[in-house]
């Protein structure tokens, strides 16, 4: 099983004509409220690319919460592991987009995802056939309290390195995998001190090296490169896309369906072909849930990659 631990939320998103200045009221074009969360959509991702999995979390006791576990549930995510919080509402995200120059403003709520447990995660669970995808939306505490016993009970352990934070060279080895987006790994590169490369395949080169682990750098329009820990690397290129509408969730439709297929024993370059597809195809339609792509979407585009470069 794959289980995926971390936030839930609604994303409330909002057409607006002009950013509003303090005091100032923004006259709203449009809004719509969708289903989100790195979590959850991370989840809804690894659940259409064919992954038995499940979702760790928690949310309110409202009609926010229960919208997106039925969401879930329809495409077969397991959410016992998601608690309902007595006191708390369903995280929120309030996001403003102004759509004649592509400007976006985002405001986020924790909500009960402040009161998310390791606890929720039993052990039973966290043996090695099993897989635990993790990001740092939630308290990094819980965060690796469930990394720590995942890596004692054999489970493989993928960390999505969103939102960055500072992480020692000794958490980030206990992954197999680390995904970041090129803004991330320039940061950690920063942090762990690597030298003065500006080129996002060779910082990822040295954050394995440091970090002993395998490294993955999404590079949006320009795809994903991997580096495992002995420095041989993986280019995989994204889908050429003309009418890019929403590249929101992009990154989170990447890492689930990346760890499903890794879950599910695909070849790592054979996965992240699928996940670049996948998160290519995310960008066609406004949106999370309505915008990922089944695994037959993928199989009728994937031929339509270009080539796969080693190093």
């Amino acid at each position: 099983m794959l289980i995926i631990f971390g936030s839930i939320n609604m994303d409330l998103n909002a057409s607006i004509a002009e950013f509003p200045a303090a005091g100032q009221t923004a006259k709203c074009l449009d809004y719509k409220t969708t289903p989100g969360g790195k979590a959850a959509n991370q989840a809804l991702a690894a659940g259409r690319a064919g992954a038995k999995t499940a979702l760790v979390g928690k949310v309110g006791d409202d009609g926010f919460g229960n919208r997106i576990l039925m969401n879930l549930r329809r495409n077969e995510v397991m959410t016992s592991g998601v608690a309902t919080s007595e006191t708390l509402p369903t995280g929120l995200a309030v996001v403003m987009h102004d759509p004649r120059n592509e400007q976006r403003a985002i405001m986020h709520a924790q909500g009960a995802n402040s009161e998310i447990s390791a606890d929720q995660v039993p052990n039973e669970i966290l043996g090695i056939d099993h897989t635990v995808l993790v990001h740092l939306d939630v308290d990094p505490k819980e965060t690796l309290d469930v990394m720590q016993r995942a890596k004692e009970h054999g489970a493989r352990i993928f960390l999505n390195l969103s939102p960055f934070k500072k992480i020692s060279k000794e958490v980030l080895s206990m992954a197999e995998y680390l995904i970041m987006n090129e803004d991330a790994t320039a940061k950690l590169y920063a942090h762990l001190q690597l030298g003065n490369d500006t080129d996002p395949a060779k910082q990822t080169a040295s954050i394995a090296r440091v970090a002993r682990t395998s490294v993955i750098t999404t590079l949006a329009a320009k795809g994903s490169v991997m580096v495992g820990p002995e420095g041989k690397g993986i280019m995989v290129p994204a889908l050429n896309l003309d009418d890019i509408v929403d590249t929101a969730g992009a990154g989170a439709c990447y890492c689930g369906t990346l760890a499903a297929c890794l879950h599910n024993k695909m070849g790592i370059e054979e996965a992240m072909k699928r996940a670049s597809a996948t998160s290519s195809l995310a960008c066609l339609k406004e949106g999370t849930y309505e915008s990922y792509p089944y695994s037959g979407d993928v199989d009728e585009i994937i031929g339509q990659l270009g080539k796969v470069t080693t190093f």
